[in-house]
């Protein structure tokens, strides 16, 4: 049975840190003391605190890896969004030059009253401003 944990140095400190009374009293340095080696996946070379590998250049923190594969995800959601706003055109743009006429006729029925309708919201939108000023 285990009776004590073993805590490291970063989990101590942050313990002392988040109670204000006694990080008044005390100021502990947030960086550790201990050299950060870290073995490249690649080509096998301890690094020590390096984010990029010394022998072959690649990367060796993960938060580095995480901020780098965010930027490129948050990249890739808008240019899917820019493709997808490109390449679907509204209801309106996509049957106006229909081949039917009854189609045509129906979707400008239907622009019509949603202009109508637009234009009323906007009165009423301008007329509550102008009585409010």
């Amino acid at each position: 049975m285990q009776i004590f944990k073993r805590l490291s140095y970063d989990t101590v400190a942050n313990l002392f840190i988040q109670d204000t009374s006694f990080n008044r009293i005390f100021v502990f340095p947030l960086k550790r003391d201990m050299a950060n080696q870290i073995k490249c996946p690649n080509c096998g070379v301890y690094n020590t605190n390096e984010d990029y590998c010394t022998n072959c250049g690649t990367l060796l923190s993960y938060q580095k890896r995480r901020e780098l594969a965010f930027a490129q995800e948050e990249k890739d959601r808008k240019k899917r969004a820019q493709i997808q706003k490109e390449t679907s055109p509204s209801f309106y743009e996509k049957n106006k030059n229909h081949r039917f006429l009854v189609v045509r006729i129906f979707v400008k029925i239907i622009h019509s009253i949603w202009m109508a309708f637009m234009a009323i919201g906007m009165f009423i939108a301008w007329l509550v401003s102008a009585i409010a000023a």
